[in-house]
């Protein structure tokens, strides 16, 4: 499965260097962390190949299917981060058992406690 994911200067020079991304759950914002749990939870229950850790998110498609790279200057992407740090957008091949697909407004249900499930 081809996806995209929008890292930091910082990791995009880590993975340069280790030619691997592993995300850092330290990062989670604290209110944040009982919705990653969740879909930690629910990788360990659906993935064949689960590695259980907090997940590194990655774009399948962005909004249709012609528009399937995200696009860095959308208006959606305006508030993706702090002002002032640059970011990547990076292309990757990842094996499909590896692969929790969600929304991006059901996942964020689950971000704001709207979700029951938690």
């Amino acid at each position: 499965m081809i996806l995209w994911t929008i890292q930091s200067n910082e990791c995009f020079n880590k993975l340069i260097k280790d030619g691997v991304l592993h995300a850092d759950g330290r990062r989670v914002i604290k209110i944040y962390r009982p919705a990653y749990r969740w879909m930690i939870q629910q990788m360990k229950k659906r993935l064949l190949k689960s590695l259980a850790g907090y997940p590194l998110w990655g774009w399948y498609r962005f909004s249709d299917v012609k528009n399937i790279k995200p696009d860095l200057r959308s208006k959606a992407m305006r508030h993706w981060g702090p002002k002032g740090i640059k970011y990547h957008l990076i292309k990757f091949e990842i094996d499909d058992d590896l692969v929790l697909l969600s929304r991006w407004d059901h996942w964020h249900s689950v971000l704001g406690g709207w979700y029951d499930g938690i």
